[in-house]
């Protein structure tokens, strides 16, 4: 569960003990199977990525209370690796996006990207496309992204992108 912070903390998700930003490098293919000649015309094509993908994991630090429900508490940041210790009750907030900067591990991996263009438009000149496809991400080892719950090494998705604009 994601917890909204107040105005002096940041939210958080209880259990999350690092952030993963993927970095994916690759190369692929278009294949074009149906041209927009005119207005009217609909174009299709699909496309192939393959290449290696990089996990920059980032721990999770949380502000905490040592004394919850007494007068004088007691704040401390800490970093959370999935102590039993840290309640919800003890979790004042999370701290900023850049603590923790500076302790990133580095997971390497691969991908491997699949997907559909349908493009259309009113006239020539405008570019309106859509991109249905499956992304499918393997790391080396497991990525610790929550404690208490099996974290995996693969790791599939689905996705749809929009894209508007004009042929210059």
């Amino acid at each position: 569960f994601r917890y909204i912070g107040n105005g002096r903390y940041n939210g958080f998700v209880y259990g999350r003990k690092n952030v993963a930003i993927p970095v994916n490098l690759g190369f692929g293919k278009l294949f074009i199977l149906g041209v927009r000649n005119n207005k009217n015309d609909i174009g299709l094509a699909w496309s192939y990525q393959l290449g290696a993908s990089l996990a920059l994991l980032k721990p999770v630090y949380l502000y905490i209370d040592e004394k919850p429900g007494t007068v004088n508490s007691d704040e401390k940041l800490v970093k959370y690796d999935g102590e039993a210790n840290i309640g919800i009750d003890n979790i004042l907030g999370g701290a900023s996006f850049f603590t923790g900067l500076n302790q990133m591990q580095l997971v390497p991996g691969a991908y491997a990207k699949l997907a559909v263009f349908f493009s259309w438009g009113k006239y020539y000149t405008d570019y309106h496309s859509v991109e249905i496809g499956a992304l499918m991400e393997t790391y080396a080892h497991q990525l610790p992204l929550m404690a208490g719950t099996p974290n995996n090494y693969i790791y599939p998705s689905f996705y749809i992108n929009f894209n508007m604009g004009k042929y210059w």
